[in-house]
């Protein structure tokens, strides 16, 4: 027994989002501490304190908690004091915008600090004492916030261990973009991130991406590092305890999350309008389901689609929300048009809902790939194809009473979470093993 535990591998796993912080960031770092023990590799997640009770507005709230360390034979969870120190100071500043803005500037400009907010970088003095006292032999970091590349290159460089850095966004994801318009602020920023990126990623053994199209960036920046694309995904048995409503009576279009002011509304807009020209408001029902992160987005949308069929829900428990999914006919996804490379974990809750998914307009790209790939749905580039396809949909559900789903389950079931987690910790272990 003790020769096992001397070879025992352990990999830190440094995730700012993670259980019971309510993100669907959260479930990535938590799908990889799974297939870890799966492995036999003992996983320590290293994040902030957590009640579970946070929203988005609070992440910046400080926690003077003590870490604290939770051990477990198979793994161990250390969760670190968040002071979110320039965060409050910065906000003192803002009555000096000029003043606020050159220290920002000047701190990612000179220091990498990239993120006024999450600064991760708080977390590095407790990881290194951690570090001194536990052997650890792979440090796995999840990007973002950005300077966590940092804080695992440190750790990597200071420690003489192998590093693997996962990217679930670009840094500047509208770079993902070749149409859309770049601010000269944004083009600043976009370019001090990538001079840190390639000077953090050169300790990296490994780099992950959730599409190829984010992986194709970083290539730029580290274009001799091994890489590998685990996708987003969805647990296996999310909706295995979800009950639908009860005595539903109305054909329900739901948008489950947030919807961003930078997307494209005019396929929604104009073809719900279309669509629900001849429609009675008795028997359907339009629900935006958290849409309120962005109150000009609802807004908008409240103004733009007739209110007696529309309903705005606040953002809700992860499980209300399942339930909202599964309780629906058709779920609806706003697609990244122009955009290579960005496939939202949402689409994959869609996909475990198994309901059927609509997205406007069409991304030609991951989007398109994922709904063709598993047939289960259908996307619209116009008003025009929006409404004919629910108009299709909807007289289906007025002669049966439901809508059929034709989902292929088999390959579905390839995008889980346990699936897409397995192939990156499957690279890991080779890292290990060598």
């Amino acid at each position: 027994m003790s020769t096992e535990r001397s070879h025992l591998h352990k990999v830190l796993i440094i995730a700012y989002s993670y259980p019971p912080f309510n993100v669907i960031a959260s479930h990535r770092p938590q799908s990889w501490v799974e297939a870890f023990i799966k492995e036999g590799i003992h996983p320590i997640v290293a994040t902030r304190h957590w009640l579970g009770t946070e929203t988005l507005a609070d992440t910046e709230t400080p926690v003077k908690t003590p870490v604290t360390i939770t051990k477990t034979p198979s793994h161990t969870i250390l969760q670190m004091p968040y002071m979110a120190r320039f965060s409050m100071f910065s906000e003192k500043l803002s009555e000096f915008p000029f003043i606020r803005d050159l220290m920002v500037l000047s701190r990612k400009v000179f220091f990498g600090r990239l993120e006024v907010h999450n600064d991760a970088s708080e977390f590095l003095p407790y990881l290194r004492e951690y570090i001194r006292t536990e052997k650890i032999d792979c440090i796995l970091v999840t990007l973002n916030p950005f300077v966590q590349a940092w804080v695992g290159y440190r750790l990597s460089k200071e420690f003489s261990m192998p590093l693997v850095v996962d990217f679930r966004d670009l840094w500047s994801n509208k770079y993902l973009s070749s149409s859309s318009k770049k601010t000269v602020s944004e083009k600043i920023n976009y370019y001090i991130s990538r001079f840190y990126m390639r000077r953090w990623l050169k300790k990296a053994s490994l780099i992950s991406a959730v599409t190829n199209g984010v992986l194709d960036h970083v290539r730029l920046v580290a274009p001799q590092k091994s890489t590998v694309v685990a996708a987003n995904g969805f647990e296996k048995d999310l909706f295995q305890n979800i009950t639908t409503y009860e005595n539903k009576r109305k054909f329900i279009f739901s948008v489950v999350g947030s919807l961003y002011p930078h997307q494209e509304f005019d396929v929604l807009i104009q073809g719900m309008r279309k669509f629900l020209s001849d429609k009675k408001s008795d028997e359907i029902s339009v629900e935006f389901v958290g849409v309120n992160q962005f109150p000009e987005v609802a807004q908008m949308l409240e103004k733009s689609i007739p209110k007696e069929f529309t309903s705005f829900i606040s953002r809700v428990p992860r499980k209300d929300a399942l339930r909202k999914m599964a309780s629906s006919d058709v779920l609806f996804y706003i697609g990244w048009k122009g955009y290579k490379g960005i496939a939202s974990g949402k689409i994959y809750e869609y996909l475990a809902a198994k309901r059927n998914i609509l997205i406007a307009p069409n991304d030609n790209d991951e989007l398109e790939r994922i709904l063709t790939y598993t047939n289960a749905g259908k996307l619209a580039d116009s008003p025009e194809e929006f409404a004919q396809i629910m108009n299709e949909w909807y007289a289906e559900w007025k002669e049966n009473g439901f809508l059929k789903y034709y989902g292929k389950e088999a390959l579905i079931n390839e995008f889980t979470r346990e699936n897409q987690a397995s192939i990156l910790v499957g690279e890991v272990k080779k890292l290990l093993e060598k």
